[in-house]
Formats: structure tokens, C-alpha cells, sequence
């Protein structure tokens, strides 16, 4: 709620500032020198509403989730993995590694010969 609130604020900043920066470019069109630097306020004012928008999206961003190994077992059951994967030797390991075998190439359907 903070959060959308900030950004809210932060947005309407942005879009005021930019409005501001239109207004004045327009005004120093009209008096013939287009050349001139913005005034202090509307530079803090974009900074404020950079510094709103950063502190928004940083409270509207939900908690991080682990992403180890051991978390990933929390939420998985052991029955969801295939059989080969207990295993460690041979054929299994080379498919748990993702090592193509020599078997694998062999077997029908691995891939279509070319018919001619």
C-alpha cells in the first residue's frame, strides 16, 4: 500500500516536472533565447520524485526467495523425480550431467534419417 502509494507520487512528480520543463522551455522560446538551464526547482523536484520512486519500488517488491538447492527440495516430493536420477553411474549420470551417450544416438527416434 506504501509502496503504490510512492509510485503514485513519484509518477505524478515526473509528469508535473515534465510539464514544468515544457513551460519554461516554451517561455525562453518566446523571449528569443532558447539557450538557458532549468530552474533549481524543477531539478529537485525530479530528483524527489526519482528518490519516491526508488524507495517505492523497492517497498512494493515482494520478499526474495531462496533459490538453493535446499529450498528446491522443501517443494519438491522425491516420487516426482525419474528413477535414473537416484542412481550415479553410467547411463543415468550422463543424463543427469546432460552428456549425450553413444546408446542415445543409436536408439530409434533419437532422429529421423533422411529419406532419399
Amino acid at each position: 500500500m506504501v509502496g503504490d502509494l510512492l509510485l503514485l507520487i513519484a509518477t505524478l512528480a515526473i509528469l508535473h516536472a515534465a510539464y514544468s520543463t515544457y513551460e519554461h522551455l516554451s517561455h525562453l522560446k518566446s523571449l528569443g533565447r532558447p539557450e538557458g538551464s532549468l530552474p533549481s526547482d524543477i531539478v529537485v523536484e525530479t530528483l524527489v520524485a526519482l528518490a519516491f520512486g526508488i524507495i517505492g519500488s523497492v517497498v512494493r517488491t515482494p520478499a526474495l526467495r531462496e533459490i538453493t538447492w535446499r529450498s528446491e527440495m522443501k517443494r519438491r516430493r522425491v516420487s516426482l523425480f525419474p528413477i535414473y536420477f537416484y542412481q550415479q553411474t553410467g547411463q543415468a549420470k550422463n543424463k543427469i550431467l546432460g552428456y549425450p551417450s553413444r546408446r542415445s544416438h543409436s536408439e530409434q527416434g533419437y532422429y529421423q534419417r533422411r529419406q532419399t
